[in-house]
């Protein structure tokens, strides 16, 4: 494996296939667990992808590789429970959002609110935030209609949810 990551890391693209045929499965079990975001699978191969490059290799004995696949499980577990909780806050962000806008029971008071608070956010946060909530755009959708990165996209929901409810407890 240390070899494999070696010659991945000096830029044999190729060895990327056979460290990701090991960890496949793995990858594809936290993926499965996000039932309803089709962009988690790809979350969890950029996750592998940088963290093969931020390897110490050299805290890793050279006949052994157990250690270093135990240490890219565990990675890649750790990984899972952080996008967890970032998806389980931002659900619960914006549960009070989502109804105005589509208009689900909500009072005309509620949805001037919540335009007024739409309006105080940048272009980019605010055209994320409608295309992902309102028009139920994934985020690879929104990143490849922007012309920014998946990760750019969730920075910038995040942001935005986070002015809005910033703006919402205010009033």
């Amino acid at each position: 494996m240390i070899p494999l990551i070696e010659a991945y890391q000096q830029g044999n693209r190729q060895e990327f296939e056979k460290i990701y045929s090991v960890f496949e499965k793995l990858i594809a079990y936290y993926a499965r667990r996000f039932q309803h975001d089709e962009d988690a699978l790809q979350e969890f191969n950029m996750f592998l992808i940088e963290i093969l490059y931020q390897i110490p290799l050299d805290r890793f004995c050279m006949d052994k590789s157990c250690g270093l696949q135990k240490y890219i499980s565990v990675s890649i577990r750790n990984q899972y429970i952080f996008y967890s909780k970032c998806k389980q806050k931002n659900d619960a962000m914006f549960v009070g959002f989502c109804e105005p806008i589509a208009g689900y029971q909500s009072s005309e008071d509620q949805r001037l609110m919540l335009l007024e608070g739409l309006s105080l956010l940048p272009d980019k946060q605010k055209r994320v935030i409608v295309d992902k909530y309102v028009y139920g755009y994934s985020d690879a959708e929104i990143a490849e209609n922007l012309h920014i990165s998946r990760q750019a996209v969730n920075r910038l929901k995040s942001r935005g949810l986070s002015a809005l409810k910033a703006f919402f407890e205010k009033e």
